[in-house]
């Protein structure tokens, strides 16, 4: 199946929660991440210590949001590029609200695939049908 691409955008505006400083931009996301990606992140993520049981779960989700924004931003406003990808950042807000809507478009993206796939297998179904009518009926005319 051929597979559209795989880059969506998005926009945010928000206010930091600690220095209420206001970021606002368009991004442009990857939406699927191949397997040598998905195990690059959990290499960085390991690297940071995020895979430490010792570490409390909103730490750990944290460093893991860093490192796969590291992956699936591929533009992004000015002041996402000038904190090293929202790491020099105050505000955590910023950073969870930019993963929470790449996963969004992540989630929009694989419907839209699933979506086309079952369209295509119900147009495959109804011309195997439609087929196998064809020949039974030239079948029966002989």
């Amino acid at each position: 199946m051929f597979l559209p691409q795989d880059k969506m955008t998005f926009d945010i505006d928000l206010e930091g929660n600690i220095t209420h400083e206001r970021y606002h931009g368009t991004f442009s996301v990857k939406c699927l991440l191949t397997n040598a990606e998905t195990l690059q992140i959990a290499a960085a993520v390991d690297k940071m210590g995020g895979n430490s049981q010792t570490m409390p779960a909103p730490y750990r989700q944290f460093m893991k949001a860093l490192c796969e924004l590291d992956f699936l931003v591929l533009d992004a406003p000015a002041f996402w590029k000038n904190s090293e990808g929202g790491r020099t950042l105050k505000d955590q807000n910023v950073v969870n609200e930019v993963y929470a809507k790449a996963l969004d478009q992540a989630v929009t993206y694989q419907k839209r695939i699933n979506d086309e796939a079952e369209a295509l297998s119900k147009a495959h179904a109804e011309h195997q049908k439609k087929e196998k009518e064809k020949a039974n009926a030239a079948q029966a005319q002989a």
